[in-house]
């Protein structure tokens, strides 16, 4: 289902320039490959199909909380920045998505690569893109 609604919204991109259609054709060709490769994942034994309800009541409890968190990221984001505004939003994904208990080093493994995930999309979107991003207090 996603790889054809990744096609589409690539073929989409015909009507856009040059410019406009950088991103929307980007994100439809990562969801092509991602999707293409989970297809040949679960082909090749690698990996199993979703099972849906698998997650139990537990499951809704974090889908509300994910909610919960990327609309107060999205209310920040002109009051304290991008950048902090998202390490913020990054933490509590990880502390909402997180069914297990991991130790110390795990969790410290994932706050660093969540810190330059954030920096490199920043990157990419202000020196890359040339978009203009909330600078909010901090930076």
């Amino acid at each position: 289902g996603f790889a054809l609604l990744a096609i589409y919204i690539f073929l989409g991109t015909r009507g856009m320039s040059a410019l406009g259609s950088i991103f929307p054709a980007t994100i439809s060709l990562g969801m092509i490959l991602f999707s293409l490769g989970l297809i040949a994942a679960i082909l090749a034994g690698r990996a199993a199909p979703a099972m849906a309800g698998a997650e139990g009541a537990e499951g809704w409890s974090r889908r509300l909380g994910l909610a919960a968190v990327m609309a107060a990221w999205v209310m920040l984001l002109p009051m304290i920045g991008f950048q902090v505004s998202s390490l913020i939003a990054f933490a509590a994904i990880m502390a909402i998505a997180d069914y297990d208990r991991p130790r110390f080093r795990i969790w410290a493994i994932w706050t660093l690569s969540g810190a330059a995930i954030v920096i490199a999309f920043w990157w990419v979107m202000v020196d890359v893109l040339l978009l203009r991003v909330p600078s909010g207090v901090f930076f």
